[in-house]
């Protein structure tokens, strides 16, 4: 019979047992906390954890995840101090501390990939229409959306320069 100590490592939040948790849809760091999506049935949860301390919670009440475009994936970005994500046509953010999230803006098309710059003034942006892709700037306040590019086909992945001041993406027509 395993001792306390054994089944307790067992446990341990670690990268091989966090992978046999369920279906990871992404991981990235937000300060020193790893952040994932997890598919759990028929629903997507934002799970917050710690390596250094082998703790993990659900972050998201919402159960509904996940952007709802073709291309251009990205269902969440972790900025400097939040957690940005969508649900088909809702952007919300949330600090790792907080119980709720808070609605940043609802868009008339689906919206995909909020990437924060790497000082969080900016969230960089997917919008898909029905005929075309869209790239916008939004002040991570939930302002007004800035279009940098509007008549594409397909846009997706975009990523901010380390320096903050310029983006790239992936386009085609």
């Amino acid at each position: 019979m395993p001792d306390a100590g054994s089944a307790s490592k067992s446990l341990l939040l670690n990268p091989q047992n966090i992978a046999r948790m369920t279906r990871l849809k992404d991981l990235q760091w937000l300060g020193r906390h790893l952040v994932w999506l997890e598919g759990r049935s028929d629903h997507n949860v934002l799970v917050v954890g710690s390596l250094e301390r082998g703790w993990r919670r659900d972050l998201s009440r919402e159960t509904g995840i996940g952007a709802r475009v073709g291309y251009g994936g990205g269902d969440f970005g972790c900025g400097p101090d939040r957690v940005y994500f969508v649900s088909d046509r809702t952007l919300s953010s949330q600090t790792i501390d907080s119980a709720r999230s808070d609605v940043l803006r609802i868009f008339e098309s689906s919206v995909a990939a909020p990437t924060p710059s790497s000082d969080g003034a900016w969230l960089l942006l997917l919008l898909a229409g029905e005929d075309r892709d869209r790239l916008a700037l939004l002040p991570a306040n939930g302002g007004p959306p800035v279009f940098v590019l509007e008549e594409s086909d397909f846009i997706m992945q975009p990523c901010w320069h380390p320096n903050g001041r310029s983006f790239a993406w992936v386009e085609w027509d």
